[in-house]
């Protein structure tokens, strides 16, 4: 009987054993962007015309906007694997999963949020010159299956954020590390470039 009960507490002992903790690389450190500030050769009047008519045309809200500051402030919630870069991940599971750590989250019952925050700030620098500066601000979530909050990212433009998650079913931790892929900037500078 007491050798059975060793076995049995053996193969418990080595099944518990098969459970890993994922492999996790963080994303390449590019989160910084060369430019955030675009120069228009137009007065500040037809600059701030021309960026409210870019920006409601896009996948953008205009949330606030201020002539008289020079501030719009604009929100974007959509795709966070266009927006952010979360590293790359691979686990034996369940379910087994090897690819990036953003898409991750559709394989399995749980979510990952965007919420993106953009300041757009307009200055007048000459009569006929006007300067658009771009910055942003993340706020990815992730959800576990049972509805609780699991860990946050906050990083803006040109930054990156690191928070500890469970690894595993035994409560082993890892770090996971967030950045923007810059898209977001891109898309306002490229489309202030072509006013």
């Amino acid at each position: 009987m007491k050798r059975l009960l060793a076995s049995l507490l053996a193969g418990l002992l080595l099944s518990g054993c098969g459970v890993t903790t994922p492999d996790y690389t963080a994303p390449q450190s590019s989160a910084s962007m060369d430019k955030t500030t675009v120069t228009l050769d137009e007065s500040y009047d037809q600059a701030w015309e021309q960026l409210i008519n870019f920006t409601s045309s896009r996948f953008f809200a205009i949330d606030n906007y201020e002539k008289d500051s020079g501030l719009m402030t604009l929100s974007f919630s959509s795709e966070p694997g266009r927006f952010i870069d979360c590293g790359q991940i691979s686990t034996d599971g369940p379910p087994s999963y090897e690819g990036d750590y953003v898409q991750w989250f559709s394989e399995r019952p749980a979510t990952l949020d965007l919420d993106g925050r953009m300041n757009l700030n307009v200055r007048e620098v000459a009569q006929d010159q006007t300067e658009i500066d771009v910055n942003v601000r993340y706020v990815a979530t992730a959800t576990g299956a049972n509805g609780v909050q699991a860990a946050q990212w906050s990083f803006n433009t040109g930054g990156s954020d690191t928070q500890q998650v469970r690894a595993n079913n035994f409560g082993a931790t890892q770090t996971r590390t967030c950045q923007p892929t810059h898209e977001a900037e891109e898309v306002i500078i490229d489309g202030i470039r072509g006013i």
